[in-house]
């Protein structure tokens, strides 16, 4: 993960000042792990599956995963 401060410096005839902002370049998160359907209806199905383990390394996971998108294609 790539992060580090960087400082904008401005200066005039009527003094100078100065921003420091941090800078943090995110990566999307892995792939959930052990997908499965966990009950199958007739017009339905409930999608389980646990975090990815990226999401514990704190090495790797630059911010906590709020929400997935489940796509789907309806069999032909």
């Amino acid at each position: 993960m790539d992060r580090g401060d960087y400082v904008c410096v401005a200066a005039n005839a009527y003094g100078q000042d100065k921003a420091t902002i941090h800078l943090l370049v995110q990566e999307p998160p892995d792939f959930p792990r052990n997908l499965h359907v966990a009950e199958q209806g007739s017009r339905s199905i409930l999608l389980a599956w646990s975090s990815p383990a990226s999401d514990r390394d704190v090495n790797h996971a630059s911010a906590p995963i709020t929400n997935y998108i489940v796509q789907y294609k309806e069999a032909q």
